[in-house]
């Protein structure tokens, strides 16, 4: 069990990773149970899968949203707001970010052995790396920036976000 603000919470396991939200009236946490690891929300189960890896649990600033990287089977995904999106061969550790205003997620995923940025589930250009050490960063609520490689050269890649 976990304590939190003297209230005893029941967990389906071992708790491996942990996340208050910016406003710090909701917990989200990642709990091994097995051989499985299940994805507690605000005292209940969102999902199971196999593995979580990266900045493991995001909160979007306002507090409202909740996303995390997992991976069942050989599949990784991003699961937002309880809902998984695409598979891909790979999403990057460390690359999970809200925009500003809490209505965007960018990550970088791997598909076969290429990288591309991902913006609300809308993949961006091919590239052959991200740079290491690198993450996306929004500089708005509908731009952002990140510094991908592609031949050998670093490219600051520029993502302006369009909505409909």
């Amino acid at each position: 069990f976990l304590v939190v603000n003297g209230q005893e919470k029941k967990m389906p396991g071992q708790i491996e990773h942990i996340a208050f939200s910016p406003d710090g009236k909701r917990l989200a946490c990642i709990a091994k149970r097995g051989i499985k690891q299940v994805l507690m929300v605000d005292d209940k189960q969102i999902a199971e899968f196999d593995f979580v890896k990266g900045n493991v649990i995001v909160f979007s600033p306002d507090s409202k949203r909740v996303a995390c990287t997992a991976r069942r089977r050989k599949e990784w995904f991003a699961l937002v707001d309880g809902k998984e999106q695409k598979v891909y061969d790979q999403i990057l550790p460390g690359t999970l970010v809200f925009s500003p205003d809490s209505k965007h997620l960018a990550y970088a995923a791997r598909i076969n052995w290429k990288f591309v940025p991902v913006v609300d589930g809308v993949e961006g250009e091919q590239y052959d790396a991200v740079v290491q050490n690198s993450r996306f960063i929004f500089d708005g609520p509908k731009h952002l920036h990140g510094l991908m490689e592609r031949r050998g050269e670093y490219i600051k890649v520029d993502i302006d976000i369009v909505t409909q």
